[in-house]
């Protein structure tokens, strides 16, 4: 128990340092070192726990550390997508809710035809290829919504949105495979678990940074509002505000979703990175 008690502070420390708070008096002083003494507590427990929660085989692998890296890295950046998208939709594009809701639901529907499709393919090419693949495919669909302008049109979101699925459904589908067999029987489980865990870990760790990088940039950019994406959300506030005042703040609030996209790009070129590394040789499993 002990183990995951620190397992948890750890992440709520790095968690809360990401977070744009932290950096008040002695507060980030203090979240490090709880971080630290955390990871310091849970490698002992580890390794003095009669069953460990990730066994010291786990991270001698090379593929499970290189898997593990690149589900963190598609946690992280999808959702840069899934909290970000539908706000640049409604305040840039002048959007309702509906249309926000397809721009966002376009992911949730190539994720799975991506998964059936890569599943499929699977028998007749190589891990390598489809990571690659899938890794261009999310790169590409990233660079579709950091170049999203007012005058591109909201289709572009919707493209942009069903690749990253696509590109998502083919990395987490071969991934899990790959691990799955590659691994011993007595530690599949755990590997496919270990793998989950990392692409919740980093949907944590990429709302924390992300949520930190906008308030970052609106804050230096439009000090003297409190919340300029409520005040273009909020109808009540909208009315109170001059039209140019307003061209402003969609402008500020657009060039500061970009920045989040962009980081997605640099979060999705983590899978590719790892694909060129990712060699493994398919066995054949019993019918």
């Amino acid at each position: 128990m002990l183990d995951c008690f620190f397992l948890c502070l750890a992440i709520c420390s790095l968690m809360l340092l990401l977070s744009p708070y932290s950096f008040k008096n002695f507060t980030a002083c203090a979240i490090i070192i709880c971080f630290m003494v955390s990871i310091l507590c849970l490698i002992y427990c580890e390794s003095v726990a009669p069953e460990p929660l990730f066994p010291v085989e786990l991270w001698r692998n090379r593929l499970i550390i290189l898997s593990n890296v690149g589900s963190l890295s598609i946690g992280a950046g999808m959702m840069g997508i899934s909290a970000y998208l539908p706000t640049y939709v409604q305040v840039v594009f002048d959007s309702n809710t509906f249309q926000a809701g397809i721009a966002l639901s376009m992911m949730s529907i190539g994720w799975p035809l991506a998964s059936i499709f890569s599943g499929k393919l699977l028998s007749i090419t190589s891990y390598r290829f489809l990571i690659l693949t899938g890794s261009l495919l999310l790169i590409f669909g990233n660079f579709c919504l950091a170049f999203l302008m007012p005058f591109t049109g909201i289709y572009m979101s919707y493209v942009g949105s069903f690749m990253v699925g696509v590109g998502m459904g083919f990395l987490n589908t071969t991934l899990i495979v790959a691990i799955q067999n590659s691994m011993r029987k007595e530690i599949q489980g755990i590997s496919t678990a270990s793998l989950l865990f990392s692409r919740m870990l980093g949907s944590g760790l990429g709302t924390a940074l992300f949520s930190a990088l906008l308030n970052f940039t609106l804050s230096r950019k439009t000090p003297y509002f409190k919340d300029p994406i409520q005040i273009l959300l909020n109808g009540k506030l909208h009315n109170t505000f001059k039209q140019f005042q307003l061209d402003f703040l969609i402008q500020t609030v657009a060039q500061s979703l970009t920045y989040i996209f962009i980081l997605a790009i640099c979060f999705s070129s983590i899978p590719f990175i790892i694909g060129l590394f990712f060699h493994v040789e398919k066995t054949e499993q019993p019918q």
